[in-house]
C-alpha cells in the first residue's frame, strides 16, 4: 500500500477537528492536529448548529443523531425575537422562525475528539514557521513551532481562528488584510442552571424553562438566551455597540458592572440585575470584542490553504461561524479523497478557492453584520419599521442552504484542473 500523503491540520479547536473527522474515512491521507494552547478547547458557552452545519456534518460522513446525543444538544423549537425596552417593549421584533440545535462548545469538540487518535493530537505547538519545500524545492514542507520542534507534512490546513498564524503566511507578513476587523460590537457570557435563571430573571421577558432561542433588542444593546446541557443549563449573551471611546483594537476588556448597567440602562430592573449577575459571576470575567476578517485576495498559497475563521471571520449575529468552517472542512474532504500525489494538494485549494472564495462566506459576514445592526436597534426599535429590511427570509435562505452543491462543484473544478495539468504536462 501507498504511504500515506501527510496533512498537518493547524488549530485544535472545532473547525480542525471536524476536517479531521472527514479524513477518517481517507486512508490514503493521514492528519496530525497542531494546537497552540495547552487542551483542546473552545471559548465560549454555546453553539448553534442550523440545518447548514448539520448537513454539512453528515456530507463529512459524521453520525449527526449520535454526535448531538452525546453532546447533549438541545433541539430549540423556535427562535423569538422581542423588544426588550422602549414604547414597544414586549412586541415580536421580528418574525419568530424555527429555532437550531444548540450544545455546548466544549461538549461538541469533546464529542469530535472522541474518535480521532490520540496520537496524532498535539499540544503546545504554537507554529512559527514553514519551510517549503525540505530539504530541497522539491520536497514537502517542514512546519516549525515555538519550543524548537519540526514535523514534516505534504500539506497544511489553517484551522487557527481569526488571528491565523497559517493566514499570515499565505498572504505574506505584512499584507493589511491579515488583521481582524473590529465588526462594531462588544458582547460577554454567562452560563447558570435553568431552575436558578428562572430565580434571577423571572420568566415575563426570557422563560428559560422554553426549549426556545430567546432574542431581547434594546437600543444599542442585545440578549440572547437559551438551553444547552439537554437543558439543564441557559446560557445568557449580552451585546452592546461600543460606547464612547471604547477600544476597538482589544481583543478583550475587563468585565465590569457598571459597563453593563448602563448599556441595559431602560430594561427592567429585575430582569437586568439577574442578567448581570449572572455575567459578573459565571462567565469568564472580560468583555470579547467581534471580530471579522477583513477581505482576503485568496485562501491558498501553494499547497497550504485556510478555512474557517482564518480565512472568513464573521461576527456572531448568525450563529454562522463554525457552520462555515464546517461547510469548509466538507468541501475539501470531498476532493482530497481523489488526492493521489503531493501536487495534487495545490489543485485542491484552486478548486476550493474557485467555489469558496468571495462568494458565500464574504455573504454572510455582510448580512451577519446587518443583522447586529438591526438587533442592537442601530434602525429603530419599531418593528413595522425593520420589517422592509426582510431579514429573516435572508437569514432562512442562509441557514437551510445544504453544501452539497458546493461539494460537486468543487470537485469537478478539481478534476479539470489535474486534467489540464495532465495534459500540459504532455506536451
Amino acid at each position: 500500500m501507498p504511504t500515506p500523503l501527510r496533512v498537518a491540520i493547524i488549530g485544535g479547536s472545532i473547525s480542525g477537528c471536524t476536517l479531521a473527522n472527514g479524513l477518517l474515512r481517507h486512508d490514503h491521507l493521514e492528519f496530525d492536529i497542531f494546537e497552540s494552547k495547552s487542551s483542546f478547547q473552545e471559548r465560549g458557552a454555546a453553539i448553534a448548529l442550523h440545518t447548514n452545519a448539520l448537513a454539512a456534518l453528515r456530507h463529512l460522513g459524521l453520525d449527526v443523531d449520535e454526535l448531538l446525543r452525546e453532546a447533549r444538544a438541545n433541539k430549540r423549537d423556535r427562535l423569538q425575537t422581542i423588544v426588550g425596552c422602549g414604547e414597544h417593549k414586549g412586541k415580536e421584533f421580528m418574525e419568530t422562525i424555527p429555532g437550531p440545535w444548540g450544545a455546548g462548545r466544549q461538549q461538541l469538540l469533546a464529542e469530535l475528539i472522541k474518535h480521532l487518535p490520540k496520537d496524532r493530537l498535539h499540544c503546545n505547538k504554537k507554529l512559527v514557521a514553514i519551510d517549503r519545500g525540505y530539504p530541497d524545492s522539491s520536497g514537502p514542507l517542514l512546519l516549525r513551532f515555538d519550543d524548537g520542534s519540526t514535523h514534516t507534512a505534504d500539506t497544511v490546513v489553517g484551522c487557527d481562528g481569526f488571528r491565523s498564524k497559517v493566514r499570515q503566511l499565505i498572504l505574506g507578513q505584512e499584507n493589511a488584510a491579515n488583521a481582524p476587523v473590529f465588526a462594531g460590537f462588544w458582547d460577554a457570557r454567562g452560563l447558570l442552571p435553568t431552575e436558578q435563571a428562572v430565580e434571577k430573571f423571572g420568566i415575563d421577558i426570557i422563560d428559560a424553562r422554553a426549549d426556545q432561542l430567546t432574542a431581547v433588542v434594546g437600543d444599542g444593546s442585545f440578549i440572547l438566551s437559551g438551553p444547552i446541557d439537554n437543558g439543564q443549563m441557559t446560557f445568557i449573551n449580552v451585546v452592546g455597540t461600543p460606547p464612547p471611546g471604547w477600544d476597538g483594537s482589544a481583543l478583550k476588556t475587563e468585565l465590569n458592572r457598571e459597563h453593563l448597567e448602563r448599556a441595559f440602562r431602560g430594561w427592567d430592573e429585575r430582569f437586568v440585575k439577574g442578567i448581570v449577575d449572572c455575567v459578573m459571576t459565571s462567565g469568564p470575567g472580560v468583555i470579547f470584542n467581534q471580530w471579522e476578517s477583513a477581505p482576503s485576495p485568496k485562501y491558498f498559497n501553494g499547497n497550504i490553504c485556510m478555512i474557517g475563521d482564518a480565512a472568513h471571520a464573521t461576527s456572531n449575529w448568525l450563529g454562522q461561524g463554525a457552520a462555515m468552517a464546517m461547510e469548509d472542512c466538507a468541501v475539501l474532504a470531498g476532493i482530497f479523497k481523489d488526492v493521489k500525489y503531493e501536487t495534487d494538494f495545490q489543485l485542491v485549494y484552486q478548486a476550493f478557492d474557485q467555489v469558496r472564495h468571495g462568494k458565500r462566506p464574504e455573504m454572510v459576514i455582510e448580512q451577519s453584520r446587518l443583522c447586529g445592526q438591526i438587533l442592537t436597534g442601530q434602525m429603530g426599535l419599531d418593528p413595522a419599521a425593520v420589517a422592509n429590511n426582510n431579514t429573516q427570509a435572508k437569514r432562512l435562505e442562509i441557514l437551510s442552504f445544504d453544501i452539497g452543491e458546493d461539494v460537486i462543484a468543487a470537485q469537478e473544478a478539481f478534476h479539470k484542473l489535474r486534467d489540464e495539468a495532465r495534459r500540459l504536462s504532455k506536451s
